[in-house]
């Protein structure tokens, strides 16, 4: 495959021409006869999750600072979605595998999350628009899980807790008071100042300490809603007992009328 390089990789049809396959194939050739004499790292021409194999001739020794370019490069020059998304975990492989030999800077994150965001992406979108409507509507109602409508067994249950019993780390152990002062007087200080404030023409609240210009103190109207239990309560109390009840209206006790005593 090294004699000629590029016309033997383009015609496995799993790379497309561009700038960053030419980067890709300088980088190998300059390492054909030209083993690095210092630390070096095996590199498959043809990636083994694209079907390249592990014999010599699909091999080549480069550096580590070369192998992780390399690997960034691939994610450039895959001619399909299903290539990139595997190059895009492969050079996720290198700066999160067991022996974290690269350093993972906020530059190279965002390259690596925002292409396979956007490669996935596209390849979700192309896979479900490969379903008529009525599958759509099974899949989203859960109708088409092979579990769906059955519990899970008393005895599956008992395994799976046995399994995971004692595989918490803070299982039994205990805060100090020292931990739960400082947690105590951080969420007192996290709210600290803040009040409510409302735009109704942005139709939006905040809750922060500095009231924004043009907006008002408190939530917006009709924001605040009654909890569910309350829904549709109302006070009521019995003129004689003077006991009250919170009912909804209808449901009221025997003798009870509208209106709350606050003090018997």
């Amino acid at each position: 495959m090294i004699p000629d390089l590029q016309k033997d990789l383009m015609d496995t049809n799993l790379f497309k021409c561009n700038k960053y396959f030419g980067w890709y194939i300088k980088i190998l050739e300059s390492r054909v006869d030209n083993c690095p004499d210092a630390y070096s790292e095996n590199h498959h021409i043809v990636p083994k999750s694209l079907g390249g194999s592990n014999a010599k001739s699909n091999l080549v020794r480069l550096t580590a600072r070369e192998h992780f370019i390399v690997h960034m490069l691939l994610m450039k020059c895959m001619s399909t979605k299903d290539g990139q998304i595997k190059m895009v975990h492969a050079a996720h492989r290198l700066i999160h595998g067991n022996d974290q030999r690269y350093v993972y800077n906020s530059r190279l994150y965002e390259i690596v999350k925002t292409t396979y965001s956007e490669v996935a992406s596209e390849k979700f979108k192309s896979w479900w628009e490969t379903f008529t409507p009525e599958e759509r509507s099974q899949m989203r109602s859960g109708e088409n899980n092979p579990r769906y409508g059955k519990a899970c067994p008393d005895n599956v249950k008992a395994a799976v807790s046995k399994a995971n019993k004692g595989k918490q780390p803070r299982l039994g152990i205990k805060h100090t008071e020292e931990s739960i002062a400082k947690m105590r007087l951080a969420c007192k200080n996290k709210n600290e100042g803040k009040r409510w404030y409302h735009s109704v023409e942005l139709n939006k609240s905040t809750f922060a300490r500095e009231c924004p210009d043009g907006w008002k103190p408190g939530r917006l109207p009709g924001q605040v809603k009654p909890s569910l239990g309350a829904k549709g309560k109302k006070w009521f109390y019995h003129p004689e007992t003077r006991d009250t009840a919170y009912k909804i209206p209808g449901n009221e006790p025997e003798g009870y009328v509208p209106g709350r005593i606050m003090s018997k």
